[in-house]
């Protein structure tokens, strides 16, 4: 399960439609008994069918959780060699073997993140937590399954630290089948056997690293390495370093250490079984297994999780409700031989497909097809055919985003972004300021601005889009870094030329560093895009020298500016949002920092002009470009404002927080100034911003103030509106 987009995207298109049908009723659980186990042999009772489960990850935690549900017709037990839940999910620091000697089962690497969202990948009745992220880390996996588990009461049937080392069949007659289990305490060392009427196996398919046969390989004398042993990439830093394979996981591992080394692929293996299961496995085909699962000459064996590139936790669920149907006689298995010949026809289709035999259990889009092959055996309610549903008027829905309002008065001639019932002046008080010309309406709006430059927080990076910063479940990657996500190719494309071609290399430095964060990422973005709009208007001069090498040969007309005293005094005539001079001329508070902080500041500034020399190279101007990042480290500090959006936990509002996602600069917002008694509110609306209120008074010829309490959402433009000031006394401000 490494971050595949490809496999999201194709999980995405069909999962909402179908998922409804796959629910499953949870019921009431309660506890077997079995004897000690510390006796060598023994028999258990056969009033009820006895299964074994062996592993206790996801697939055998599922498998418990359903045989738990049914005291009536199953006792069962679960062995699992470790000493917690959760499987291949649980990660380690260590590799190859554990300190009992067995090999390390898990192959989570520290930084890994699931390529599913959480709204498709979890238990069907049993959802994660509605505030994780969508694509969450490994350890929120490890935590969901702990909680599965003691939500459902499985530890009391769960026998850590014991290994399975021998599954055979006994006959007892022509129709009965008895599964001989041997097993070891890897502490004391110390076997029991267990009699069962039926096996499920559960220890996944992701241990047994497969390294492919590479002619020449022996004359290498550097280290080999699969991705099964990979855990974190400071251990490669200065080595030269060469990945093979393109698959999910080699793809998720090349963008976290752009330069590193290893082979994908695993092999299925189940050492416990004797040669009398008569099992085979030849280029990863396992042989003779009914749907991918059900052992066809011993029908009380089955094997959870054999398909891959699927969703994997709900297919745990229907395959173990379906075998379990199976074995209450629910469900009537037909006879091996045709349960051989339809495993066989699959697998020549496959062929016919032009599929390696290596893919005879891989499902990609036929996984549906899969599911509903199982649930129409198990006969559960289908869902409503698509002309049932009702369907959402997506048109409708854009177009209520995509309708902003409209200034009051028409624009400003000198403001664009503001009313023309507003004009721009300087008091001694307050400095420069917007300020009403005419009496206002409350509810009018009085700015409309797109940002100059915005970025977004480090955390809301992993899954919010980099250029428009809405939430996405299924994002598609950076091709340079594994720090950022898109919603869409239009995005990706908009910030690469914008500007993320320039972040993108030194983008961990900024990310990475306590003082800097979201503020220094900002201000970085700050010059590049003043940069960027000078080279824009280069090319539409056909001008040559735009490589990315010489794109800072531009930096000196970007960042001209008037830096008298009396630019900060001015009435703009054309005071454009988009201008860098409407950023620059901000106020710095200059005199009014310490030492200390213009010191920091200072060593800062030189970090970032150091960052941006790494990747468009050195410039004569460097004085110029280092004094500007050191003017908006302090403006930004005044004139930069958060963007959040609000967290409604289960539909809650009373209980909805708000969490910041970024930063942004908004020229002509700055121009008004602060009040904890405001007359403008401000509030978003995807994908721009707004300021807005919903009463009325008139603002008269007083100055347009506010408090930033705010909710907002993507890096758009922002509305202002005019509030009556008694109720923002009051608190609705």
């Amino acid at each position: 399960m490494r971050r595949s987009v490809k496999q999201v995207s194709g999980v995405s298109r069909d999962y909402k439609r179908r998922r409804t049908r796959f629910s499953v009723a949870v019921g009431s659980a309660l506890s077997p008994v079995f004897v000690d186990s510390s006796v060598h042999h023994h028999q258990l009772m056969m009033t009820r069918l006895s299964v074994a489960v062996i592993g206790a990850g996801a697939g055998g935690l599922c498998a418990a959780r359903h045989l738990v549900d049914r005291p009536d017709t199953f006792i069962f037990k679960i062995f699992e060699q470790t000493g917690r839940v959760g499987g291949t999910w649980v990660y380690t620091d260590e590799t190859n073997t554990d300190q009992h000697g067995l090999p390390i089962h898990s192959s989570m690497y520290r930084d890994l993140r699931t390529n599913l969202p959480k709204e498709v990948m979890g238990f069907l009745d049993f959802p994660f937590h509605p505030t994780d992220q969508s694509f969450v880390h490994h350890s929120d996996v490890l935590k969901y399954l702990e909680n599965y588990c003691n939500y459902y009461k499985l530890g009391e049937h769960i026998e850590f630290h014991v290994q399975v080392k021998s599954v055979s069949p006994l006959r007892l007659m022509e129709d009965k089948i008895v599964w001989k289990v041997v097993v070891e305490n890897v502490k004391t060392k110390k076997e029991a056997a267990y009699d069962f009427d039926a096996i499920i196996v559960c220890n996944g398919h992701y241990s047994v690293p497969h390294i492919p046969d590479i002619p020449g390989v022996e004359t290498f004398n550097g280290t080999q390495l699969h991705s099964h042993s990979y855990r974190e990439p400071e251990k490669f830093t200065g080595l030269n370093v060469i990945l093979l394979g393109a698959s999910s996981s080699g793809v998720d591992i090349s963008l976290e250490l752009a330069r590193h080394a290893r082979q994908v692929g695993y092999e299925y293996s189940f050492p416990f079984l004797e040669d009398s299961c008569n099992l085979t496995i030849q280029d990863k085909r396992i042989c003779p297994l009914y749907k991918h699962m059900i052992h066809t000459e011993f029908p009380s064996l089955i094997f959870i999780g054999i398909p891959f590139v699927v969703v994997p936790f709900p297919m745990f669920d229907l395959q173990v409700q379906y075998f379990l149907k199976t074995l209450d006689k629910t469900i009537t298995l037909p006879s091996r031989e045709d349960m051989n010949a339809e495993t066989e026809n699959d697998f020549q289709e496959r062929l016919a497909k032009k599929m390696p035999p290596r893919h005879a259990h891989k499902l990609a889009d036929s996984q549906w097809d899969y599911f509903e092959d199982l649930i129409n055996g198990m006969a559960l309610q289908p869902i409503p055919s698509d002309k049932e549903q009702p369907k959402p008027n997506h048109d409708k829905s854009l177009r209520s985003i995509a309708d902003f309002p409209n200034l009051y008065n028409g624009p400003n001639a000198n403001i664009p972004a503001a009313s023309s019932a507003l004009k721009c002046n300087w008091t001694p008080e307050k400095g420069r300021g917007l300020f009403a010309n005419q009496d206002i309406k409350i509810g009018s709006v009085v700015i409309v601005e797109k940002p100059f430059a915005w970025t977004s927080s480090k955390e809301a990076m992993m899954d919010h889009c980099l250029h428009c910063c809405n939430y996405t479940i299924a994002p598609i990657p950076c091709p340079g870094c594994s720090s950022v996500c898109f919603c869409d190719e239009e995005c990706r494309e908009k910030a690469m030329n914008q500007y993320h071609i320039f972040e993108c290399p030194i983008l961990d430095h900024i990310l990475e560093s306590k003082d800097l964060s979201c503020m220094g990422l900002l201000v970085y973005r700050i010059i590049i895009t003043a940069n960027t709009q000078a080279i824009a208007r280069s090319e539409m001069a056909n001008e040559n020298n735009t490589s990315v090498e010489s794109k800072l040969h531009f930096i000196s007309e970007s960042l001209s500016c008037d830096e008298t005293e009396q630019s900060l005094k001015s009435i703009p005539v054309n005071f454009s949002s988009e201008s860098y001079i409407s950023v620059y001329n901000q106020v710095t508070n200059t005199d009014k920092r310490t030492a200390s902080d213009l010191l920091k500041r200072t060593v800062t500034a030189c970090f970032l002009l150091r960052c941006l020399q790494s990747v468009v190279g050195d410039n004569k101007d460097e004085m110029l470009v280092g004094s500007r990042l050191l003017t908006h480290l302090q403006s930004c500090a005044c004139n930069a404002y958060q963007i959040s959006e609000q967290i409604v936990p289960q539909g809650d509002i009373k209980n909805s927080k708000e969490a910041e996602i970024g930063g942004a600069v908004y020229p002509t917002v700055s121009l008004c100034n602060h009040s904890c008694s405001p007359n403008v509110v401000r509030h978003s609306k995807a994908p721009e911003r707004r300021y807005h209120s919903d009463i009325s008074k008139s603002l008269g010829s007083s100055g347009v103030d506010w408090c930033w309490v705010w909710s907002a959402r993507k890096g758009g433009r922002v509305y202002l509106a005019a509030e009556e000031r008694g109720r923002a006394e009051e608190g609705f401000g």
